[in-house]
C-alpha cells in the first residue's frame, strides 16, 4: 500500500538499502540537525542551509562486487572533508536502476567572528562550500579513490569543471 513518488524503485530490492553513517550518527536526521545547531553560531535568517545533500554514484565500469567498498571509500572521504561531527547521513541505494549514496551534512565550519568565544563553529553553507572545493571535489574524490582501492575509479563527470546545482526531481528524470 506504500505509494513512491520514484517508479524506478524496486521494492523487492529495498532491504538492500543501508546508512553508512548509522555507527557515528544513529539518530533520525531531524534529531541530530537540531542538536548539532543547538552548538554553533546560527543566523536568524529564513533562508539559512541547515543541511547539505550530495549524491554519489560508482563508475559504470566498476564491477558491482566492489560498489560496497567504493562506497565505504567515498563515505570516508566526504566523512573527513565536511567533518565527521557534521554527518547527518549516508544512505546507499541499491533499490533503484543505478545504486548511488546520498551523503548528507550539516554545513559547519570555524567561527571568526565576535560571538567566536560563545560559539567557536558557526553555520554557514557559502563558507564550506566554496567555488574551490566544487572545483576540486572530482578530482579530489577520484584521487583518493584510486589510492584507496587500488585501481582507476573514474568519478569525473563532463560537468565537473562547471559545477551547477540540479534539484532531485530533474536530476532523477535525467537519470532516467
Amino acid at each position: 500500500g506504500v505509494k513512491r513518488g520514484n517508479p524506478a524503485i524496486d521494492p523487492a530490492r529495498t532491504h538492500l538499502n543501508y546508512n553508512l553513517a548509522s555507527e557515528i550518527q544513529p539518530l533520525s536526521g531531524t534529531e541530530f540537525i537540531q542538536k548539532r545547531l543547538e552548538n554553533v553560531k546560527v543566523q536568524k535568517r529564513a533562508d539559512v542551509v541547515k543541511f547539505c545533500d550530495c549524491i554519489v554514484n560508482p563508475p559504470a565500469d566498476l564491477p558491482a562486487e566492489r560498489h560496497r567498498e567504493f562506497f565505504q571509500h567515498a563515505f570516508d572521504f566526504l566523512a573527513d572533508r565536511y567533518g565527521r561531527n557534521n554527518v547527518v547521513s549516508a544512505y546507499v541505494h541499491m533499490d533503484e536502476t543505478s545504486p548511488h549514496m546520498h551523503f548528507a551534512f550539516v554545513p559547519v565550519t570555524k567561527n571568526t567572528g565576535k560571538s567566536a568565544g560563545k560559539y567557536p563553529e558557526k553555520l554557514c553553507a557559502r563558507q564550506v562550500l566554496t567555488r574551490h572545493d566544487l572545483q576540486t571535489f572530482h578530482t579530489d574524490l577520484q584521487k583518493y579513490l584510486q589510492k584507496k582501492m587500488q585501481c582507476h575509479v573514474d568519478v569525473l563527470t563532463e560537468t565537473a569543471d562547471k559545477p551547477e546545482y540540479v534539484e532531485m526531481t530533474q536530476f532523477k528524470r535525467q537519470k532516467a
